[in-house]
């Protein structure tokens, strides 16, 4: 795994609190950083109420999961920030 998702992951656990992250190498390319709901079905309510997810150029990258509605809120606030919108 790159060294650059370190630095990632950690400023989002600084920022959101102690989340459920899951990592992965070889997957998809080029994601840029998207929040989703989680799924409908209740399938995905133990891991949170969202996720944030993102990739690099190499197929590595991470999914954190949004435990409540504040850090829902929070990571979308960044992430208007970061883009301008979502």
């Amino acid at each position: 795994m790159e060294t650059t998702l370190v630095p990632r992951i950690e400023m989002i656990r600084q920022n959101l609190g102690d989340l459920k992250v899951e990592t992965w190498t070889d997957g998809e390319r080029d994601r840029r950083p998207t929040i989703e709901r989680a799924c409908e079905c209740g399938c995905q309510v133990e891991n949170g109420v969202a996720y944030l997810s993102w990739s690099d150029a190499n197929g590595n990258g991470f999914t954190v999961w949004l435990p409540n509605e504040r850090a829902y809120a929070k990571a979308l606030l960044a992430l208007d920030a970061w883009y301008g919108q979502r």
